[in-house]
């Protein structure tokens, strides 16, 4: 197996116009990473309902 690497963030929103600035702010990254990191096997957002935003 080659080299990789896990990075692992948590973010703590403090409303729900947090989550969704921070909803578009991943999206741009995130259309890279597919497009230039094809060996990239998980890029995961988790969102719970009645949670606090994270």
């Amino acid at each position: 197996m080659g080299d990789g690497f896990l990075l692992v963030v948590r973010f703590a929103l403090r409303d729900q116009a947090a989550v969704t600035a921070f909803d578009a702010l991943c999206a741009e990254p995130l259309e890279g990473i597919t497009r230039h990191e094809p060996g990239t096997l998980v890029t995961f957002l988790d969102a719970r309902a009645g949670k606090p935003a994270r």
